[in-house]
C-alpha cells in the first residue's frame, strides 16, 4: 500500500513514472520508520542478546539509511520537489493506520 501511494504521488509531483525514485522514496520513509522503531524495541526488550543484535542492526542501517535518502533528496530536488514532507505524511497516515487497527486488535 505504502509504495503505491508513493509511487502515484511521485507520478502527480514529477509529472512521469520514476520506477528507482519509488524504489528510493519507500526505502527512505521505511528505514526512517525503522530507526525510529529499533530503539523502542532495544530499549524494551530484557534479552541482552536481543539488544546486541539490534544495536548492530541500528549501527548498519543508519549508514544504508542515509545513502538511500540522500540519493533520493537528489534525484527530487532535480525534480523541483524540495523535500520529503509530502511523502513523509503519507507514510505517517498510513502508519497510524496501522496502529489504529493493532489498537482495535489488542482490545
Amino acid at each position: 500500500m505504502l509504495d503505491r501511494e508513493l509511487a502515484a504521488w511521485a507520478l502527480q509531483a514529477l509529472g512521469r513514472e520514476e520506477v528507482r525514485l519509488n524504489y528510493l522514496l519507500t526505502t527512505t520513509v521505511v528505514e526512517q520508520r525503522a530507526m525510529l522503531l529499533y530503539p523502542l524495541y532495544k530499549a524494551a526488550t530484557r534479552q541482552a542478546s536481543v539488544r546486541a543484535e539490534l544495536g548492530k542492526v541500528i549501527t548498519e542501517e543508519q549508514a544504508h539509511r542515509r545513502d538511500i535518502e540522500e540519493t533520493c533528496l537528489r534525484l527530487l530536488k532535480e525534480a523541483r520537489v524540495p523535500d520529503l514532507s509530502e511523502p513523509k505524511a503519507i507514510e505517517e497516515r498510513l502508519f497510524g493506520g496501522l496502529l489504529s487497527a493493532l489498537e482495535r486488535v489488542g482490545q
